[in-house]
């Protein structure tokens, strides 16, 4: 198959995670161009990147362009990674929703973290208590029962015996955001430097299906045309 995968994501976070479970897993594999494409002069202040949802991070601009990466993966493999959290759908019927009528190509894969990225770094409960500096016990076993992976990991770093995690993840006394404004940061470095993907297989069904689907994967070239003399 192709070495050169298409991957397809919602922030840096989801990023680096997909990067990982193509390394761990398809060693052979090289991330080539990741979409959607990085963001563009004026990011949300130009109306036209709003409008056509151009270089924005988040689901949304996925969703949209969905049609576009299920044509383009005729001809190299795709991997679109999003989130359940804010979808009325199991994870199966999310494409369903999105491309209704539409099958997805065998060179596409779709996979649908439950319910957030996070929820995939939480199934790691040793490392991420080690890395977070806190009791393993502070850290749910029933992983996809979590209404908020992202706040969870927020609850328990603040319960964390390192300022530096505390002040990274949590967001400031009088804040209104939900996060520490190095939450991503801190979580890529566990992401690059702790996360176990076999070990959090375990806790989370949807990681370990998403695992499985990369090992699966065969990429289908696409037919020759062949041109027909006319005599």
């Amino acid at each position: 198959m192709s070495s050169s995968v298409a991957i397809v994501v919602e922030d840096e976070l989801s990023d680096r995670i997909a990067r990982r479970l193509i390394h761990h897993i398809r060693r052979s594999w090289t991330v080539g161009v990741r979409y959607p494409l990085k963001q563009l002069a004026g990011g949300r202040d130009n109306p036209r990147n709003v409008r056509e949802m151009r270089g924005l991070s988040g689901f949304g601009q996925i969703k949209s362009n969905l049609p576009a990466y299920n044509h383009a993966a005729s001809n190299r493999p795709f991997f679109v990674l999003t989130d359940l959290d804010v979808h009325d759908a199991c994870p199966g019927g999310v494409w369903t929703q999105w491309m209704a009528g539409e099958s997805r190509h065998p060179n596409l894969l779709f996979r649908v973290a439950v319910k957030e990225v996070e929820a995939w770094l939480l199934a790691d409960r040793a490392n991420l208590a080690d890395f977070l500096e806190v009791p393993e016990s502070l850290v749910p076993i029933a992983i996809e029962a979590v209404a908020d992976p992202k706040l969870e990991i927020v609850a328990i770093a603040r319960q964390s015996a390192s300022a530096e995690i505390r002040h990274a993840i949590v967001p400031p006394a009088g804040s209104s955001a939900e996060v520490g404004r190095s939450f991503d940061r801190k979580l890529i470095q566990f992401v690059r430097d702790y996360w176990d993907i076999d070990t959090a297989c375990g806790y989370s069904r949807s990681l370990q299906r998403a695992v499985s689907a990369i090992q699966r994967f065969s990429f289908t070239p696409p037919r020759c045309r062949v041109e027909q003399k006319h005599r």
